[in-house]
């Protein structure tokens, strides 16, 4: 496999380059190139006879040094290249990452003090199978976001709709002799949480007055199917090791609350100022926090107290939101505070539960509902570490199931939960998949299915993809043994009105036998001001198209597709284009072809459609660690930071050079679908993936994109349910081949 690197259009882009790999570097003018360690402060390659070309440029060539590191990030290599356009010198350095081998790559499950210190908020996400969930982060106590809550509810109980933020988090100190010590980054010792969802735990460390010290963890729970989470405090066991363990230590409590959509943001001084201090009714052992008809309850076990000392704390930042140009803060009540004193070895449980339509059940005691504190581990294997993760996004929908898009902010998507599903089968979650393809065929309406469900209503119908997708998972289902009979009158339906057109107004050309697609009907469906229209026919649809057109026995349709995809498609520069732009009513052939470079026609190879190497090879230079940009940064709309006003600027970075988790996968699979590399190379570049699991954002899990320019800084939600499926199933899929 060759990976080329050229000057200077990927001076911005961290390319990715198994170890042992040709690396070709080429550029428009003379050259010279060092490849640098900056660990070591070592030149491992240093070019200085660059060879002209005949058709113009010059190129040298050099293989990818050997990877070095414990197999949970790349080897970041400097790449200082000094080019002579015109004689003159102009320098950049550009990073070349050396991804760990396969056999290596692992998800960090843990981070120590040091690391929690230097990134405070890195953050754990858990749910509770039934929508309800927690973002909390690595240094306790710490809010960053709208959307950090201890408890963020669901108030439906048969299926996800807008979580309520009602424990936003816990103010802790620890006390003893008269000195006070608070639980957060400066005491912190490590934090570690659980890819599925279930638990995250902090340990801290103390030292007080004469050289005593104490050591404790907080663990968070969230209880399945309820909303509840435990959060346990427990003293470490006094080992005889440390002569100077104080005895006991008071461990102070404050909670601060909400009651809002976790959409919203609580002020004061909207009537909250008055109302919050009267909805609550203190008790000895806890509270209950009744502000709006539902109800907050917690409550301290043992010999712990409450102690009613309510207090409010205005303008408590947001800067995630201020960054993107939204409400930059909030205020938070806090109802009193719980207290309690742990000897080494003891341990105390504060319960939390949120109720709503008149059910104010009060929060069992935690020793009723897990017999022990859970255990971590500090890092896994990918492929383990995906496997658990699929948890935290599976939750239940009116007896069977559904996936949640992505935390902190997304419900479930009709696009998003069949591609997901993808990885579910390849990892043998049958049952699960089968509830869910069930679940949305009931929203099955003359061909169309729903991009999203709020509740129990079917939202926008505006997809192309996602009823395609559908017969992908149906198909996929079945190879796996699973009897889908009853699934295939759906699959009937969507394809007969796709053909004699679709209410919202999907149809079939007749001539070409291409599907034809409204604006923003797919998964680049940014409007502001049609940022990424493709109105027409997008490449990937008709690679959805053919499958579900051979799944269903319709092959002269799905050949005459194929035959239109390659008389139609090709792109100059190589590979496919990605969309064949028209308005409504106008057959293929007369459409415009759009030759922007995106990835989506990598969707040709891995879905079986086109067997080309030029494929995968015409995406190569949209590739970056763990994604791959929606846009080659040649275009005049390519933006490489999604960052700014959501409307005037990150709507138009989206979809148009951000970097995407879900799609990236589909690279290497189509590498080695096309015979364009080894599975083993595949593979590693697929491990490059260490840099967005482990690079910042949500321990355990990956995020939605990133920039697409270096150093591809991660954006959007920060645990993304189809990045990770797909990551799973395109490993299991190379590796179950032989690596």
């Amino acid at each position: 496999m060759k990976i080329e690197w050229k000057w200077p259009e990927d001076a911005k882009r961290d390319v990715v380059a198994p170890e042992g790999e040709t690396v070709e570097v080429r550029c428009g003018a003379p050259f010279r190139l060092d490849v640098v360690d900056p660990a070591a402060g070592k030149t491992l390659c240093a070019v200085r006879d660059a060879k002209e070309l005949p058709g113009g440029g010059w190129s040298a060539a050099f293989s990818a040094p050997r990877y070095e590191g414990d197999g949970t990030r790349c080897r970041p290599l400097a790449m200082r290249m000094t080019a002579y356009p015109g004689g003159a010198a102009e320098r950049t350095e550009s990073l070349l990452e050396i991804p760990p081998p396969p056999e290596k790559a692992r998800a960090r499950l843990e981070l120590d003090g040091d690391e929690i210190r230097r990134d405070p908020c890195r953050r754990a996400v858990l749910s509770n199978g039934a929508g309800a969930a927690s973002q909390i982060r690595a240094a306790w106590g710490r809010i960053a976001s709208q959307y950090d809550s201890l408890l963020a509810a669901n108030p439906d109980p048969s299926r996800p709709t807008d979580r309520v933020n009602t424990l936003a988090r816990m103010r802790c100190w620890a006390r003893w002799a008269g000195y006070s010590q608070e639980f957060d980054a400066r005491s912190a010792a490590s934090f570690a949480a659980d890819p599925s969802g279930e638990s995250a735990r902090w340990d801290f460390s103390f030292r007080f007055c004469e050289g005593a010290t104490a050591s404790f963890s907080i663990t968070v729970s969230q209880i399945p199917g309820v909303n509840a989470i435990d959060i346990r405090f427990a003293r470490a066991a006094d080992t005889g090791e440390t002569q100077n363990a104080a005895d006991e230590v008071a461990v102070v409590i404050r909670p601060d609350v909400e009651w809002r959509s976790f959409h919203d943001t609580t002020k004061a001084y909207a009537g909250a100022e008055q109302l919050f201090p009267r909805a609550v009714t203190p008790g000895k052992t806890g509270f209950r926090f009744a502000p709006f008809g539902g109800v907050l309850a917690m409550e301290i076990n043992g010999d712990g107290k409450f102690s009613n000392e309510p207090e409010w704390l205005y303008g408590v930042a947001h800067p995630e939101e201020a960054e993107r140009g939204q409400e930059p803060s909030g205020d938070l009540f806090s109802p009193g505070w719980f207290s309690a004193t742990l000897k080494p070895g003891e341990a105390f449980t504060v319960s939390a539960s949120a109720a709503f339509d008149g059910d104010d059940t009060a929060p069992r005691p935690a020793a009723r509902r897990r017999a022990a504190a859970p255990s971590f581990k500090s890092e896994t294997p990918i492929p383990q570490a995906m496997r658990k993760a699929l948890d935290l996004f599976i939750a239940k929908r009116d007896g069977l199931k559904t996936v949640i898009a992505g935390y902190p902010w997304f419900l479930d998507w009709g696009r998003d939960t069949f591609i997901f599903m993808r990885g579910m089968i390849a990892a043998g979650r049958i049952d699960d998949s089968l509830d869910i393809l069930k679940a949305f065929a009931a929203f099955e309406e003359k061909g169309t299915l729903p991009n999203i469900i709020y509740g129990g209503k079917a939202g926008n119908r505006d997809t192309t993809d996602a009823q395609l997708w559908f017969i992908r998972c149906v198909k996929e289902i079945e190879e796996a043994g699973a009897d889908a009979k009853s699934l295939r009158p759906v699959c009937e339906s969507i394809a007969d009105n796709y053909i004699a057109g679709t209410p919202n107004g999907i149809r079939t050309d007749p001539e070409s036998g291409l599907v034809w697609s409204p604006s923003h009907f797919t998964w680049m469906d940014t409007n502001y001001p049609a940022c990424t229209p493709r109105e027409g026919y997008p490449v990937e649809i008709q690679a959805l198209w053919i499958s579900a057109l051979e799944y269903l026995d319709r092959e002269k349709l799905a050949a005459k597709a194929k035959r239109s995809i390659l008389e139609l498609f090709p792109r100059e520069g190589g590979g496919f284009c990605d969309c064949l732009a028209a308005p409504p009513g106008t057959p293929a052939r007369e459409a415009a072809k759009d030759e922007s470079l995106r990835p989506n026609q990598l969707l040709l190879a891995t879905l079986g459609v086109l067997d080309d190497p030029s494929i995968p090879v015409s995406c190569a230079p949209l590739a970056v660690p763990g994604s791959i940009r929606s846009l080659a940064p040649s275009s005049p709309y390519y933006r490489g930071a999604y960052t700014g006003d959501e409307d005037t600027s990150r709507k138009p970075a989206y979809h148009n050079g951000t970097a995407w988790g879900w799609m990236f996968p589909s690279y290497p699979e189509a590498l080695v679908e096309t015979g364009a590399a080894s599975r083993r190379a595949a593979l590693s570049i697929l491990a490059s993936a260490v840099e967005n699991l482990n690079g910042g954002g949500t321990v355990g899990h990956l995020s939605e994109i990133s920039d697409g320019d270096s150093p591809h800084a991660q954006k959007g939600c920060t645990a993304q349910a189809w990045s990770e499926s797909e990551l799973l199933r395109v490993w299991l899929k190379l590796a179950e081949k032989g690596v």
